[in-house]
């Protein structure tokens, strides 16, 4: 490119950048800005059973059982022990119960790091790519955004309205929902392993449209979450849907992808993170967090990388005790969301793989999954009755003689098996 066009190309850049408020880069920060990376073009994110089981309807709350002969209660040390029982073969893990808030039950086992690669024991503030437990993060955003903007029916709003101008919209797009991106119900198709969904995928599946009859079913797709962070930057007006359109076209998508980046980041920071305490998570790997391990004694361990290209559906490295704060300060306070729009968040499951009802009342789970194909980094999250939260982390697949357990199965079936029926004399 000729020198007098470079200049003219970082001066329409810089103008771009000079409309925007709270979003503070430079030109030439978005003009070697990479969408799509070669190390997330390689990876897995895999839901496995949790898509099975996760089509369960929304909607409120039943009524009270009527009283009976016998009392139902959790066998916690039980439910623990079969956990870290199922476990005790993976590389490494944390499995962490709050009660009201605070610790209750806990084991650690296992390196973060193993001696070849520097030796670093897991501990409950190791930080570890979380994969899609990162959904439930931008959902409490979304959520939060949506009220701030005085949306009609939270989630209920179409995208249409929000997304890039520049972008082409096939058919029925203008009938997808916030609500139905956060719930995976948008009738998006394409984008088959859940990977890449970045920028470059979202322009693709919105051109492309989809069919109408789609629309409500239940297809699990990261690209859903991607579209979320750029929807949070125009919903909240820091980018306008019509932002940078003189820039060259190239140009553009490097730009609103680096800028909703960024924005996410922060508003997450601020309007997530903040609330309950926690000040450090990031989109990226950083030398002290966890590495992810294959069933080979001695291998070295896998750093997954920078992943800020998937936030929204991925990318946010979290301690137990970050995704334990931020739970608790979600479902206890009005400091992210208002009380009722959280129940409502999470009876809606937004951001939510699963919700079941059990004989204690109701059970709500994300799972998330990231690996090169022998090596993975998981997790879990559980809202549970009796005002307990669960979180488990595992940087290794699960189960060296059975590969294909399911985290979140493994742990609502350890949950469910240790309610025990107690009898209860009458008057």
């Amino acid at each position: 490119m000729p020198e007098s066009d470079q200049t003219a190309l970082r001066e329409q850049v810089a103008a771009a950048l000079g409309q925007l408020r709270g979003i503070k880069i430079d030109e030439q920060a978005v003009l070697s800005h990479v969408i799509r990376r070669a190390h997330v073009m390689t990876a897995i994110s895999d839901q496995g059973a949790v898509e099975a089981l996760a089509p369960h309807p929304p909607g409120p709350h039943p009524p009270p059982v009527p009283p009976v002969a016998e009392v139902y209660v959790l066998g916690v040390d039980d439910f623990i022990a079969d956990i870290h029982q199922a476990l005790e073969d993976d590389e490494g893990y944390v499995i962490a119960l709050h009660q009201y808030g605070l610790p209750y039950k806990s084991v650690v086992s296992g390196y973060a790091h193993q001696p070849q690669d520097g030796t670093q024991d897991w501990a409950f503030d190791v930080r570890q790519h979380v994969a899609s437990l990162s959904k439930h993060i931008t959902a409490m955003a979304m959520t939060r955004a949506l009220i701030a903007a005085g949306l009609p029916r939270i989630g209920s709003t179409p995208i249409i309205d929000y997304l890039p101008t520049y972008w082409a919209k096939g058919p029925n797009i203008d009938q997808i929902t916030i609500a139905e991106l956060l719930t995976h119900t948008s009738g998006i198709t394409q984008d088959t392993n859940s990977t890449p969904a970045d920028f470059q995928t979202m322009k693709e599946v919105i051109a492309a449209g989809v069919s109408a009859s789609d629309i409500g079913t239940y297809e699990y797709r990261n690209v859903n979450f991607t579209l979320c962070r750029v929807l949070l930057a125009t919903i909240t007006g820091e980018v306008p849907v019509d932002w940078a359109a003189p820039l060259w076209p190239w140009t553009v998508d490097q730009a609103w992808d680096l800028v909703t980046t960024l924005y996410y980041q922060g508003y997450v920071a601020t309007n997530v993170f903040a609330p309950a305490g926690v000040n450090g998570p990031s989109l990226k790997h950083r030398p002290a967090d966890a590495l992810a391990y294959p069933f080979s004694l001695g291998a070295a361990g896998w750093n997954s990388g920078d992943l800020s290209t998937l936030a929204g559906a991925d990318a946010w490295h979290m301690s137990v005790e970050e995704v334990l704060a931020v739970m608790g300060t979600f479902r206890r306070t009005n400091a992210i969301v208002d009380n009722t729009p959280a129940l409502n968040m999470l009876d809606y499951k937004f951001g939510i793989d699963c919700r079941l009802l059990t004989p204690l009342g109701f059970v709500y789970w994300k799972s998330g999954y990231w690996s090169n194909g022998s090596a993975a980094e998981q997790g879990v999250l559980f809202y549970l009755p009796e005002d307990m939260e669960l979180v488990v982390l595992v940087n290794s697949p699960i189960g060296s003689n059975e590969p294909d357990v399911n985290l979140g199965s493994l742990v609502y079936n350890a949950y469910k098996n240790n309610i025990k029926a107690v009898p209860v004399l009458l008057p």
